[in-house]
């Protein structure tokens, strides 16, 4: 039986300024933004690697946007809310083979919703209950 090798990668999305960063975390807060962060990152992974290398690597990510400045044990988002000005934090769930080129387009990720932004990547892990582990340390 052969099972899908993940890498989990959390990040980080910051902005310059309180403005911009309202407009990014209720971007990113409502239910659209793990579709939003989805198509900048794939939009990127084609854009640096191409069809041949991007393509593989967007098609395994899947994203899950915390609703606040973290998450919780059980994976609840816990944090300041929807019209918070703090940094937004998500995790992306990519396929071992790929996550480099998914690690190297957040770094090259400069805009969402128009705003000027940095994400950095927090952590990597191999599994769900290490992330789990990590984050209730």
């Amino acid at each position: 039986m052969v099972r899908f090798k993940n890498r989990f990668l959390v990040f980080r999305v910051d902005t310059a300024n309180d403005a911009d960063a309202r407009v990014v975390g209720s971007a990113l807060r409502q239910g659209r933004g793990a579709s939003l962060l989805h198509a900048e990152l794939t939009r990127l992974l084609l854009e640096v690697f191409g069809d041949a290398l991007g393509a593989p690597a967007a098609a395994t990510m899947r994203i899950k946007v915390a609703d606040g400045d973290g998450v919780d044990a059980r994976g609840a988002a816990v944090g300041s809310g929807r019209n918070s000005a703090g940094p937004v934090v998500a995790c992306v769930r990519c396929d071992r083979d790929w996550y480099r080129q998914v690690w190297a387009c957040l770094s090259f990720m400069t805009r969402i919703a128009g705003c000027p932004v940095a994400a950095s990547v927090i952590e990597t892990h191999a599994s769900a209950p290490a992330l789990l582990d990590e984050a209730t340390k």
